[in-house]
């Protein structure tokens, strides 16, 4: 099922362990990220489940890569990459880049959990 789902999409964002499963268990970014842009134009893998005192989201697309490092909150949040999928749907609709929307959206998503 997911793969007619993938072949539409602009855009995937998988935190780490989905993007390992949709890797079929590989570990290594640089293999995920082959395996994931031969699919999809642009991948966002979310680091929210990752470990240290930051959080850190890598984007990818063909040649180009940018990374945002965020504060990791204290506590648990339960919805926060369906507000950050919206969040960068809603920039992607008024007509900013890519890039500029993922930045964008990110910096929503980061406010609404600290408040």
């Amino acid at each position: 099922m997911l793969e007619p789902l993938r072949s539409l999409a602009t855009l995937i964002t998988p935190n780490l362990p989905e993007a390992a499963v949709l890797c079929e268990g590989v570990i290594a970014l640089e293999v995920q990220l082959a395996h994931l842009l031969r699919e999809t134009p642009h991948v966002l893998i979310k680091g929210g489940h990752g470990d240290g005192d930051e959080v850190v989201n890598r984007w990818f697309t063909g040649s180009k890569h940018r990374s945002w490092q965020w504060p990791r909150l204290p506590g648990e949040f339960h919805g926060s990459g369906c507000t950050l999928a919206s969040a960068i749907s809603a920039c992607l609709a008024q007509g900013q880049t890519m890039e500029t929307s993922l930045h964008d959206a990110q910096t929503i998503t980061q406010y609404s959990l600290e408040t």
